[in-house]
């Protein structure tokens, strides 16, 4: 929540960030884009999430962006190549390419209940041993 990390002069409080290199963690910020940038997507901030927090996103070069759209339910998955693509995902396996073994199921975030930990670590456990 309260985590930042600054580019330049810019600087961003994204919902979630992965940053894998540890030597650009400060005690208030990091230093440079990080490696995923997750956020959620809400009535108040979402014209201003897609809109300019995006393309700031983009410029500072993130190479994978998730916007979780729970109005819509589905992850929208950008990713950097030459240039950004994305997808929307509304169920099944998001998985993350910059970030090794971090997937989450896109209907976890919206179920009703929402599972428990104990579900979700079973589910995840099951793909590494073939089922």
């Amino acid at each position: 929540g309260n985590a930042m990390f600054r580019v330049g002069t810019r600087r961003f409080a994204p919902d979630v960030m992965v940053v894998r290199e540890v030597g650009r963690v400060g005690p208030k910020e990091v230093e440079g884009p990080p490696d995923l940038v997750i956020e959620i997507l809400s009535e108040s901030t979402r014209d201003y999430d897609l809109g300019e927090k995006r393309m700031a996103y983009r410029e500072v070069g993130i190479p994978e962006i998730w916007w979780v759209d729970l109005e819509r339910q589905t992850v929208i998955v950008e990713r950097r190549d030459r240039s950004y693509q994305a997808e929307a995902v509304p169920e099944g396996w998001v998985v993350s390419e910059v970030v090794p073994g971090f997937r989450i199921r896109a209907e976890w975030l919206w179920q009703e209940p929402l599972p428990s930990v104990v579900q979700c670590w079973e589910a995840l456990r099951s793909l590494k041993s073939g089922g």
